[in-house]
């Protein structure tokens, strides 16, 4: 099996601009959701100061904020802009990142905005 492949620029060049839409939209779901949640999480909050009751300003369902990757698409979109050929070689790991859209944080990314993404139905 080859390490590398020739591919179209303009080809990958779509492929990457549909993922980084893609990753766009779901970055801007988990932020709805992340902003619901730290809500929902400082209104008990406030529920408790009010009623004079003991609290700690842990949020044990509020984690990291949701990170935008856009611009690890918009760099390569970049770059293969300014390349002058048609065709471009690319490994098996930039394969795995451009055509099938999974990057070294894509893992990550998907586990810690999972429950911000499922938890309100945004």
């Amino acid at each position: 099996m080859a390490n590398k492949v020739t591919v179209q620029k303009e080809d990958l060049i779509a492929v990457l601009i549909e993922n980084r839409d893609k990753h766009i939209e779901n970055f801007a779901k988990a932020k709805e959701g992340y902003r619901m949640l730290v809500e929902e999480a400082l209104e008990e909050k406030l529920v408790q100061i009010k009623a004079k009751e003991e609290f700690d300003m842990h949020f044990k369902d509020v984690g990291q904020a949701p990170e935008s990757h856009a611009d690890d698409y918009n760099n390569v979109i970049d770059m293969l802009g300014v390349a002058m050929e048609d065709t471009i070689q690319i490994t098996v790991e930039e394969y795995m990142k451009f055509y099938k859209d999974d990057w070294d944080w894509h893992r990550s990314w998907d586990v810690r905005n999972s429950a911000y993404l499922g938890k309100f139905g945004v």
